[in-house]
């Protein structure tokens, strides 16, 4: 199957270099990615990996193809709509540069500056009250949660610091400005990386990071296979600091050992990473079999999940949970394994309307994400970019955590609408 797989890969990558097609088209990019999660899932490393049951086939694959078919079908429509549209990085460049020279770049240095120096505050805030970095933390996964949570208004200006660093990307690509500013920005943006990078939580470094990667693929030079490859490494090598900043040296064996992985004693540092890759696999095949196949009946939230942002900012979230029995952000009720409580966004569809959710919103998410992209590349501008990166960036966290699900998403597309002044506060 892994063969299977990664031939799959290959394909569409061969196919996308020599027509020149873009990586990053809803369909492509999800293909690409979830293709390469299973060709590892597949490799069957871990001997706590069992066979799926015929449900987890059902509702795996029906919605990966779903979701396919919803952009597919945008697609079609789009074409018979624009018949004369021809997909050009060149036309996009040349637009998202014109776009560039006519931004208020003041008012956008505005929303960033500001940006900057809440995250500031609000680290400085935090350290004062948790009285450690996390980082250099004695155990810094409990010191990470503890000083993301030291109260909500310093977690809300956390949040300011990925923003900030978006931001400072796209003013850095696209700002006409000399190069003692440039290099100022780049100073600027090391002390963020480095401030934000102490708290090690991973998932917005990635997210930052697709969205400096798209921003450069569109506006100044489409990714080649090897831009792939070094993003790839990349990612690999970020992941892996800020799992050795999180653990000991023991824990490698240990973990490994846990695992009951098929791996020889110098590849055990790699049981982490194939770990959060399976883990959302066998955590919804755990879900399905215990929930749905099984005698347990699960809390349906029938929108609570969706909307779990909003609830979380009325601070209400805990009175769901504690009332009604939901559950929490953690994934308690489907986690195989502790501490690997990730799972593939399928199940999170899933529990808030069951098997609709799983069909339905994986159709109606492919299609708005498709319609969305078409007018995003057929009238480029550095605002429509920017938020189809935030976009390209749930896509790809999508195999652990439902993104949509956390309120710094809304919050990162606010203010890139306030930044390019699509929104303007008295």
């Amino acid at each position: 199957m892994s063969l299977f797989f990664f031939c799959i890969i290959g394909i569409i990558i061969l196919y996308t270099l020599f027509y020149t097609k873009d990586f990053f088209s809803p369909a492509r990019f999800f293909i690409l990615l979830y293709a390469l999660l299973l060709g590892v899932y597949f490799l069957q490393l871990s001997k706590l990996q069992t066979p799926w049951c015929f449900t987890t086939h059902l509702l795996l694959w029906g919605s990966m193809l779903t979701f396919i078919g919803g952009t597919q079908i945008c697609v079609l429509l789009f074409q018979i709509k624009n018949p004369l549209f021809t997909f050009s990085f060149g036309n996009i460049k040349a637009s998202l540069q014109e776009d560039a020279r006519n931004l208020n770049w003041n008012h956008f240095s505005l929303v960033t500056n500001t940006c900057i120096v809440i995250f500031i505050l609000s680290y400085a805030a935090a350290f004062i009250l948790t009285k450690e970095i996390p980082a250099f933390s004695r155990y810094p996964d409990v010191a990470r949660l503890n000083f993301l949570s030291a109260s909500l208004p310093t977690n809300i200006g956390l949040f300011m610091g990925p923003m900030a660093m978006m931001l400072l990307f796209e003013v850095i690509l696209f700002r006409p400005g000399q190069l003692k500013e440039k290099t100022m920005m780049f100073v600027l943006m090391g002390i963020l990386v480095l401030l934000y990078g102490s708290i090690v939580t991973r998932t917005d470094m990635f997210r930052v990071m697709f969205f400096a990667v798209l921003l450069y693929h569109y506006g100044k030079k489409n990714l080649s296979l090897k831009h792939l490859s070094i993003l790839a490494v990349t990612g690999v090598i970020l992941f892996m600091i800020m799992f050795f900043i999180r653990t000991s040296t023991e824990t490698f064996e240990t973990f490994s050992t846990f695992l009951k992985m098929r791996l020889p004693p110098k590849l055990f540092w790699a049981s982490n990473i194939y770990a959060y890759v399976v883990n959302n696999f066998w955590n919804f095949d755990f879900a399905v079999q215990k929930y749905v196949e099984g005698n347990s009946s699960y809390p349906f939230g029938y929108g609570f999940y969706l909307l779990r942002s909003f609830f979380f900012l009325t601070q209400t979230e805990g009175f769901f949970i504690g009332t009604y029995g939901m559950e929490s952000i953690m994934n308690p009720m489907i986690t195989r394994i502790e501490s690997l409580n990730t799972i593939v966004y399928v199940w999170h569809l899933y529990k808030d309307f069951g098997p609709i959710g799983v069909f339905g919103l994986s159709f109606l998410f492919g299609a708005l994400l498709s319609i969305f992209y078409h007018n995003t590349i057929s009238k480029p501008s550095l605002v429509r970019i920017g938020i189809w990166s935030i976009f390209i960036g749930m896509i790809f966290l999508s195999f652990l955590n439902a993104t949509w699900e956390f309120w710094f998403i809304y919050l990162n597309i606010f203010i890139i609408l306030l930044a390019h002044r699509k929104i303007q506060l008295s």
